[in-house]
This record gives structure tokens, C-alpha cells and sequence, in this order.
């Protein structure tokens, strides 16, 4: 029976492995549902969800609802007047908006982050980003009126608890779905509830290239931040350029830092003989890229789940990944692609490049585990998620 549903959703523009699991769960709830998209923006970015992450998604599948003028007004002020890029003050304030909503909709869906929505609600947590405040929110749920506002000018409170009216009850309430069991397991130390795992989608390739006249190349895929260690990387892999012929490394991914970009530029600029950047690269000419390298490395170390790692799965390539977080779930904690320092890194890769049969049986184990990642079991298992809620 198709329902009403509400996805409240503040940023609609294709950037990481957020905005993939909204693009996808968007196209699969209006394969079923009756979809509205809550947002500040005018639009959704339809044609750069499609091209970046492999949806095929029509903006006259779902209807769009934003703010009044005045209130995208103080949005804006909210985001200029807080010095953090990745400030929550205007996903804060979509939720209490979104609490104003007609109570129309059968059910409410986030997918960036712990929400507040007022209807019931599914959200889909990529990590406990508010664990540290789960105190505060355990008092701010006991304060009534002129209380909150007492707290927030004393200090007691954070300015975003008030801005989105934000109930730690009420988020609790929802069912939650989550990106690995890993995260799941620090959601349930956050906040006491449990969590289904829903792996993010990887879309394939549209072509595989034997592994024969693939390319001794690494791939590191992800945004181009700090958190990624790519300078770690480069001082872990130019010692087996002398132990494997035509090692090299190409950097993929999004531009978030300019200031940081630039220094990663520098750096590979040092290291132009066996590295290469590439900056926002389409969808397609990404794969294109990726079917043509054997192996992908990702030096993130507690990744949440890691669907770059997936991605080089799909297309073909043995990833090395650090022994923490969920990536190790993508790759079934297979000891021979784990590590834990730059030395245990080094010895896993010479082990699988110098050994054929190794690369054969590995390529076949890890291929078995890529299917877990397809953007069809995806939609599957979040639209259970979603039918779940509705039928509570």
C-alpha cells in the first residue's frame, strides 16, 4: 500500500557517501511511495546524483517542499555566523520545520544524520555524530518553555539543541537504520537502541578488464580530506617501488579543502614519477579508471563503513584496507588485505603482487563479497527498514 513519506533532507547535492544512500533511497522509495523532498534548496540535483553515483532518478518522481523566504533567510545567517563547515545549524533547523509539516505524511526519513522529525520516523545514522552531547540532551528533554531558553543563554545547552527543538526521546523513537555493524555497535553505546545495517549502495561498472592487462596501479578513492591520510600513504607505498615493477598511485576524489587541496597538489607534484591526482572525477570516468588498475588501498583509519572501498571491489580491484571500523566488513576481515601500520601494509602487498594463485583466490573470495553492496540490495533492505516503520 503506498504511503506518504517525507524525506527531510538539507543537502541535495552529490558530495560523498551520504548523498549516495539518500539518492538511492530516494529512488527507491518512489519506486513505492509517494515521495516529498523537505530541503532548503529549490531543486534536487537530479542529472549530479544520476552521473555521480548511478541512480536514475526524475525530478517528476517526487515533489520538493522547502522553507518560506524568511526562514531560508535565517538559514543563511545561521551558516554565516558559524565559522564551522560542517555546521549542523541549518540541518537543525530543517528538522524543526519539519516538525511544522502537515501531518499528512505517514512517515518521515533522514538520511545524513540522528534526527528529530516529530512524525515517526526511519533515519538513516552514518555515525553518532551527537554522542558526546547525549547527556545534555537527556537534560534539555526535562526542560519546558522559558527553561530551554534560560539554559541556552546560561550555557547549559547548545545553540543547535534549541534551533531544532531537538528530543533525544523522540530521536530514539525512530527506527534507525545504519551503515555497518561497527557503527550499529556505537549507536547502541550512544544511545542505548539497536540498529539495522544497511550497507550503502556501490554501483557497478559498466565493463570489466581482464586482470592480465590491468595496470600494477593502486586506486585511492574518497574526498580529499585530512581524515583520508593520503600523505600517510604515499611515505607507506614509495618503498615497494623498488620491490614491484610500475607501482603507482592515483588519487581520486572530491575537493572539499581548497586550502588542503592545494597541499596535496604540492605533494604529488613531489611525487609526479608514480602518483596522479584526479579531482572530481565523473562517475564514468572514474570506472574507466578503475577497471584498468589491480589494486585500491584506503588508509582512513575507524572508517564508518567506507564505500570507496566497495567501489574498488566492483570493479575488479584487491583493496588493502586498515584493520578498524567498518571497512574491514567490506572485505570480510580477510587477514590478507587488512593492516595495521605502514610496515604490515607493505608485506601484505608484496605477499599478493608476487603471488599469482593468491591474487586468483582472493579476487574470487572478495568478488563473492561485492554483491552485499549492489545498489539493488540496497533499496531491498532499506525499503524493509521503511515498511517496518509504517507498520508499527
Amino acid at each position: 500500500m503506498r504511503k506518504k513519506l517525507l524525506f527531510v533532507q538539507a543537502a541535495t547535492e552529490p558530495l560523498g557517501g551520504k548523498e549516495a544512500v539518500f539518492a538511492w533511497a530516494l529512488q527507491a522509495a518512489c519506486a513505492r511511495h509517494e515521495v516529498t523532498v523537505f530541503t532548503w534548496s529549490a531543486a534536487v540535483n537530479v542529472a549530479g546524483f544520476n552521473r555521480q553515483y548511478g541512480t536514475s532518478l526524475k525530478a517528476q518522481d517526487f515533489g520538493v517542499r522547502r522553507p518560506g523566504v524568511l526562514w531560508r533567510l535565517l538559514c543563511r545567517l545561521l551558516a554565516a555566523f558559524d565559522p564551522d563547515p560542517a555546521t549542523i545549524q541549518p540541518a537543525m533547523l530543517l528538522m524543526r520545520l519539519a516538525k511544522r509539516q502537515p501531518q499528512t505524511f505517514d512517515l518521515a526519513i533522514a538520511c545524513e544524520m540522528e534526527a528529530d522529525l516529530g512524525l515517526p520516523g526511519v533515519q538513516y545514522i552514518h555515525y553518532p555524530w551527537l554522542e558526546q552531547f547525549a547527556p545534555a540532551l537527556e537534560a534539555y528533554d526535562e526542560l519546558r518553555g522559558w527553561g530551554k531558553v534560560k539554559a541556552l543563554f546560561s550555557g547549559q545547552i547548545r545553540p543547535w539543541m534549541w534551533i531544532g527543538d531537538f528530543s533525544l526521546r523522540r530521536m530514539r523513537a525512530n527506527r534507525t537504520a545504519t551503515n555497518s555493524v561497527w557503527t550499529g555497535r556505537r549507536i547502541r553505546a550512544a544511545y542505548g537502541i539497536e540498529s539495522t545495517p544497511v550497507y550503502p549502495p556501490a554501483a557497478g561498472v559498466v565493463r570489466q578488464v581482464p586482470w592480465e592487462e590491468r595496470e600494477n596501479g593502486f586506486l585511492c578513492i574518497g574526498r580529499i580530506h585530512r581524515d583520508k591520510r593520503l600523505e600517510w600513504l604515499l611515505e607507506a607505498l614509495e618503498p615497494l617501488r623498488a620491490e614491484v615493477e610500475d607501482l603507482h598511485l592515483h588519487i581520486v576524489g572530491k575537493v572539499e579543502s581548497p586550502k588542503y587541496f592545494g597541499q596535496i597538489q604540492e605533494l604529488v607534484e613531489d611525487h609526479a614519477s608514480w602518483v596522479t591526482l584526479h579531482p572530481n572525477l565523473s562517475r564514468g570516468e572514474l570506472q574507466d579508471l578503475a577497471v584498468q588498475q589491480r589494486y585500491g588501498v584506503h588508509a582512513m583509519v575507524d572508517e564508518h563503513f567506507g564505500i570507496a572501498i566497495a567501489e574498488m571491489l566492483g570493479a575488479g580491484c584487491i583493496p588493502f584496507v586498515h584493520d578498524s571500523g567498518g571497512a574491514v566488513e567490506i572485505v570480510q576481515q580477510d587477514p590478507r588485505v587488512v593492516y595495521r601500520c605502514a610496515e604490515e601494509l607493505r608485506a601484505r602487498i608484496l605477499r599478493i603482487v608476487r603471488n599469482p594463485l593468491e591474487q586468483s583466490a582472493l579476487r574470487e573470495d572478495l568478488g563473492r563479497s561485492a554483491e552485499r553492496f549492489s545498489p539493488e540490495k540496497f533499496m531491498s533492505d532499506f525499503l524493509r527498514v521503511v515498511d517496518s516503520a509504517c507498520h508499527r
